[in-house]
């Protein structure tokens, strides 16, 4: 499928003008082929895999905060990439 995609990108660079063999562009259609297959390697993904049985009940009542963690989105309507890094902060009980 990646050689396909390269293709494709391959025909986009040349119907935008450019010389798709230029040697700062020779390689570009492999490239983005690989980070848009990235982009959106979650859609073949198991949510169960990834969480991995890591859902547990707790006693615990204190607030549990995980920083910098990486999402990776696609706009579906322009096809543009978004990196977001989010904070999670759970309350587990109504004391927070």
């Amino acid at each position: 499928m990646s050689d396909d995609i390269a293709e494709h990108y391959r025909q986009i660079i040349s119907a935008l003008g450019e010389d798709p063999n230029r040697e700062g562009l020779r390689d570009t259609p492999k490239r983005a082929a690989k980070a848009m297959q990235f982009l959106n390697a979650g859609y073949s993904q198991s949510l169960e895999t990834i969480i991995n049985g890591a859902v547990f009940e707790s006693e615990t009542d204190e607030m549990v905060l995980v920083k910098d963690i990486e999402l990776y989105s696609m706009c579906e309507h322009h096809l543009c990439p978004s990196l977001v890094n989010a904070i999670l902060l759970i309350c587990q009980t109504a004391k927070c």
